[in-house]
């Protein structure tokens, strides 16, 4: 797989950017491109990679995140309209610019800068989150374009710029944000929030700071009280009580697949189109590529972001099992693609995702009965049910390619994901060193899973618990255990055995027997594996994706 720079002529494209897409200045240096070519002040800033289709032009905008654009092969090539997914990757925490942690942010990456204060340096670090996102897009677009693979996400390209009113979920901290005089002051000037939303948080954080009594511990003498022990008003259910406070916040129905810890990489909301109910069901639906469960927006007034252009997909596995009834058969289907996804950017790229969950795995509708995989000498004749799954944000990945390690600054010392693991190039040296595991991604997977397979109501205290569940839910489970056997999720009782980012933490230091290549001797994916009679026919075998043949990309 062949890795090389073009040259064309992006001005009209850019100022398209700018008119449509509101994104100031836009350019298409990246500081991860100086990993892998020899640029100059003169070439720099006028290279894209070579991807199969680009953006030609932006026609119009359709929702905050769908672009419907001209794309082609060639500059000599007919135009296709297509939907295009834009995600605007900040390359700086919104959170702590929205708490006055930094001052000026107006600033995009440069070739050579001569010094850099501590945005700047963020800002051009090669291992920034959003670049190491775009570059594993990229290479997995390059992957479908060349073999028969079909979990890559089509690339389109990466653009940086200062993207005006970009669009913040701040659902999870929005109770810190209220905590802050910097966001309170500034809302509507740098940031907005609607009306409504900010109308109770106010309320909110007005209840939260009222003095407390002070009780002192004097003596008081208490000689006229009452004997109230006849008046036996009961409460007998809430509804007898009245209601002194209640917040307000939209939720949508999703499962409780996303952690709170997970990755920051993925902000804005592409649900305008969902809202209403009563739209022509013909228009495109555009969906949470986030996928929270709740959601408080929050317009920042204009933000250093990298535009990562994609593959327009339909829908996340997140809403489609939680909307669906989906049967064992189709399940297998779902897992083994997300396995073979895996086993393949394991072997390539010595590949680990770091924050793999339901809302991370998408998919595409196709006519495609079947995919065709080989693995260790085995042939798998996979039924699509419809769907190719594919996995996204690649935020906190880290992978090989060539010569170079890259590996997100997530990790690093003021990252979301610190202490995470602990090796080069964010190596603590007073610490043990952990590296990445190839049994997270799984694990992490599994216990997005677990709750949708495993009744609210499971006494953890019954060593049998598990003996009556499916194939699958079983599968999940053990997904699920560390290497002593223990759930990684709940303790007996039910209660979390690892809160919030801890969780991560753990499963990456005591979880090591579920990789990928591990789940290919579990006899429920025998039902699509090809043997004697059922060999592969003539006309599939040019469709076969065969991981055996793949060579690593990476030294």
């Amino acid at each position: 797989m062949d890795l090389q720079y073009v040259k064309r002529n992006r001005e009209t494209l850019l100022a398209k950017f700018t008119d449509i897409c509101e994104l100031e200045q836009p350019q298409l240096f990246m500081p991860l491109y100086k990993k892998f070519f020899s640029l100059n002040e003169n070439n720099y800033n006028s290279i894209s990679l070579n991807h199969e289709f680009f953006i030609d032009t932006i026609t119009k905008k359709i929702s905050e995140n769908t672009y419907e654009c001209n794309v082609k092969k060639d500059s000599h090539d007919p135009e296709l309209l297509t939907n295009v997914f834009i995600k605007y990757s900040p390359l700086i925490d919104p959170l702590k610019y929205m708490i006055g942690k930094y001052e000026t942010i107006s600033i995009l990456p440069e070739f050579n800068p001569e010094s850099m204060n501590e945005i700047q340096q963020m800002i051009n670090d090669p291992n920034n989150l959003s670049y190491v996102d775009s570059f594993f897009s990229y290479l997995s677009s390059k992957l479908s374009e060349e073999t028969q693979f079909m979990g890559g996400i089509r690339y389109y390209g990466g653009f940086t710029g200062l993207k005006n009113n970009l669009k913040v979920n701040a659902f999870d901290d929005i109770e810190y944000l209220v905590e802050s005089d910097f966001f309170k002051n500034n809302i509507n000037g740098l940031f907005k929030i609607d009306d409504e939303t900010y109308n109770d948080l106010s309320l909110f954080h007005s209840r939260k700071n009222m003095s407390k009594l002070s009780i002192k511990n004097d003596t008081v003498v208490l000689d006229d009280i009452i004997d109230l022990s006849d008046n036996n008003n009961e409460i007998k259910s809430t509804s007898d009580c009245e209601e002194i406070y209640n917040i307000d916040v939209k939720i949508s129905p999703s499962s409780s697949s996303s952690s709170s810890c997970s990755s920051r990489s993925s902000y804005t909301n592409d649900d305008e189109s969902s809202t209403d109910e009563d739209e022509d069901e013909d228009e495109d639906e555009d969906e949470d590529e986030l996928s929270s469960d709740e959601v408080i927006t929050v317009s920042i007034k204009q933000f250093p972001v990298l535009a990562i252009c994609s593959e327009k997909c339909a829908n996340t596995l997140d809403n489609y099992m939680v909307n669906n009834s989906i049967e064992t058969n189709e399940w297998i289907s779902i897992l083994l693609q997300v396995i073979m996804i895996l086993l393949t950017y394991q072997k390539l790229f010595d590949f680990t995702h770091n924050d793999l969950h339901t809302n991370n795995i998408m998919y595409v509708e196709t006519k495609k009965e079947y995919l065709y995989y080989c693995y260790n000498g085995n042939y798998y004749k996979v039924p699509t049910f419809g769907k190719i799954y594919k996995i996204i944000d690649f935020g906190r990945s880290i992978y090989r390619y060539k010569k170079e390690r890259i590996c997100s600054n997530s990790f690093s010392n003021k990252g979301d994901a610190a202490t995470q693991y602990n090796f080069e190039p964010y190596m603590n040296m007073k610490k043990p060193r952990i590296e990445p595991n190839p049994s997270f991604d799984l694990c992490r997977f599994g216990c997005s899973l677990f709750d949708f397979f495993i009744d609210d109501e499971v006494d953890y205290t019954k060593p049998d618990i598990y003996e009556n569940l499916s194939d699958v839910a079983k599968l999940i489970c053990q997904w699920c255990y560390d290497d002593n056997g223990k759930n990684i999720l709940y303790k007996s009782n039910g209660n979390e055995r690892y809160p919030e980012f801890k969780l991560y933490k753990m499963i990456a230091r005591t979880v090591h027997k579920h990789t990928p290549q591990n789940q290919m001797t579990n006899p429920i994916f025998d039902l699509y594996k090809l043997t004697g009679k059922k060999a592969i026919n003539r006309k599939a075998q040019p469709n076969i994706f065969n991981i055996d043949t793949l060579n690593k990309l990476y030294d």
